[in-house]
């Protein structure tokens, strides 16, 4: 539009030379170009913003997704997907599906890690239903080293909003999925000024990964 506007002004010069237009034909032209220019420019202002703003959006999203490893079943899905808001402290990454092997398998639905904190995570339906994440989390001890802090968390899914009690008959901590969200993201929040990148943990959770 821009060239466009350009090739009339300086078709309209060449015309009122010649004596093909009148001049006041050529000024009502150069009117119409300078409302036009402007008009382009503030075009392309906005639709370079625009791209902009898509490109930041998808690199966002392409970093909070390589912060996700391993796949949610579907019984934990919803569970999963609300993890998700704290990737917003930055370094956290969430793991999903882990199991370790051996004589007596351990396994986890979630963990949420950042640094040397890993919370373990299982969702319940009924909060009376028995859980080995308590044992799970000696397991995941034992892999991960003694420099690592492993906290077993049960997710509850009370039928009423009476509180549940907080810890476990196994001895793992009892808590609905927003008393979870809170607790992990204050403990995550509260170290920021302590974490560093641990490679290491992190090869060794991608190793659990079903």
């Amino acid at each position: 539009m821009l060239a466009l506007a350009g090739a009339a002004v300086v078709v309209s010069v060449l015309l009122t030379v010649l004596g093909v237009i009148d001049p006041l034909v050529e000024l009502a032209l150069g009117w119409l170009v300078l409302a036009v220019v402007p008009a382009c420019l503030a075009s392309l202002g906005v639709t370079a913003v625009r791209a902009r703003r898509r490109n930041v959006t998808a690199a966002s999203r392409c970093a909070r997704a390589e912060r996700i490893l391993g796949d949610a079943t579907p019984e934990t899905a919803t569970v999963a997907a609300l993890l998700e808001s704290l990737l917003s402290i930055p370094g956290t990454e969430i793991f999903h599906s882990l199991r370790l092997g051996g004589a007596a398998p351990a396994s986890a639905d979630h963990a949420v890690v950042r640094g040397n904190i890993v919370f373990l995570l299982e969702a319940q339906r009924r909060p009376s239903q028995s859980s080995t994440l308590h044992s799970a989390a000696d397991e995941f001890r034992a892999l991960l080293g003694p420099d690592i802090e492993v906290i077993p968390l049960v997710l509850v899914h009370p039928q009423s909003a009476a509180p549940c009690a907080r810890i476990s008959a196994d001895g793992a901590h009892l808590a609905t999925v927003g008393q979870a969200l809170e607790r992990v993201g204050d403990t995550l929040a509260y170290s920021f000024g302590d974490w560093r990148a641990r490679p290491d943990l992190r090869a060794s959770l991608v190793s659990t990964l079903a």
